[in-house]
Formats: structure tokens, C-alpha cells, sequence
């Protein structure tokens, strides 16, 4: 397994897990749910048939595995978090920046939270009414530098494409970088 795809499969391992594990719960509380239903049912072959279903919400049930997935995901987060190995794998991973798209008279405003890229590293590439921008952002924390008693060092990678309406001018497209948020304008073309 090379270096490359060792992400790709820690996640499929991840995600397996998870997986598994919300089954189990989701099969635990239909089995407990089942149970409680056959005891609620009550008659009497002597008496009119009477039944005393307790109404279940659906919607207390999926609170309820949506809580149980939440404390699941928290503890697989604990066990996990200072794993270089999952530190990697997870540092490998794009992330769609947030984003608002407005529209002018005169133009089209891409704004991009991307905090703590380095301008150099933003990469804005257009084709016809598209525009795609890809960035890394890199912090490092040194402790004591000459012998690094403590380092951390962090990598995240923003990827997002836009499609925008045909009368976008791509070609003019300017940009601005400040205080972690990339500005895009696009003008639109002039009508013939």
C-alpha cells in the first residue's frame, strides 16, 4: 500500500466501523421498541377487544439514535485524535470552503472563508462559465526550535468549483485575498 492511498483506506476502515456500530444500535432499539409493543397489546377473549398501543413518536425515536450516534462519534473521536496515523489521513482531505455568491448590475462576487492560506498557494483556475479554486492552508506551532521538545503541524486543503451563468466573463476575473477571505469578481459580459 503506498503512501497515497493509505488515507483513502483508513477512511473505508473508519467508516465501516461506524457503520457497524450505528446498526447495532439502530437493530438494539427496534428490538427494544418490538418488545414494548407486544407487551402493550392487552385482551380478553371474554371482553370487548381493547388495545392500549402507547403512541411511539418517530421523531423522539430518531432524536434518540441521533444522540446515541453523536456520543459515538465523540468517543471514535477521543480514541483516534492524537493518532498520527489518522492526524495524516485526515490532514489529506479537501474541504469545501464556505462560500456566498452574489450578483450585481455589473457583476458576479465570489467570497471564500479560507483562514490561514497562504496567498501564493491559492490556485484559481476558469473554463468558460467555471471557476475552480483550490488553497492550502498551513499552520505550524514550534516549541523550543532547536530541539523541538514540542511541534505541531497542521494542513488543510480547500477545493471548491463554481458554475456560473453564461454571460460571466471568466477571462476578467480579478481577486483579492485579505484576512482569510479570497474575494472573487467576475464581471459580466456586455450584452450585443
Amino acid at each position: 500500500m503506498d503512501n497515497n492511498s493509505r488515507p483513502i483506506y483508513l477512511l473505508i476502515v473508519m467508516l465501516f466501523f461506524v457503520i457497524a456500530i450505528e446498526g447495532y444500535y439502530i437493530y438494539d432499539l427496534k428490538k427494544q421498541n418490538t418488545a414494548s409493543m407486544g407487551s402493550l397489546v392487552t385482551h380478553s377473549s371474554y371482553a370487548p377487544q381493547q388495545s392500549t398501543i402507547q403512541n411511539i413518536d418517530p421523531f423522539v425515536q430518531m432524536q434518540k439514535i441521533q444522540q446515541q450516534m453523536m456520543q459515538n462519534f465523540a468517543s471514535f473521536n477521543a480514541m483516534f485524535a492524537d493518532d498520527p496515523l489518522f492526524q495524516d489521513a485526515f490532514s489529506q482531505i479537501s474541504v469545501s470552503p464556505i462560500s456566498d455568491v452574489k450578483e450585481s448590475v455589473n457583476a458576479y462576487t465570489i467570497e471564500l472563508n479560507i483562514p490561514g492560506a497562504d496567498e501564493s498557494k491559492i490556485d484559481i483556475k476558469t473554463e468558460a462559465n467555471r471557476v475552480s479554486v483550490s488553497a492550502v492552508s498551513e499552520r505550524r506551532s514550534d516549541t523550543n526550535s532547536s530541539n523541538f521538545i514540542h511541534r505541531e503541524f497542521y494542513s488543510q486543503h480547500f477545493q471548491r468549483t463554481f458554475t456560473l451563468p453564461v454571460d460571466a466573463d471568466t477571462d476578467a476575473l480579478r481577486s483579492e485575498y485579505d484576512r482569510g477571505i479570497l474575494k472573487l469578481t467576475i464581471p459580466k459580459k456586455a450584452n450585443d
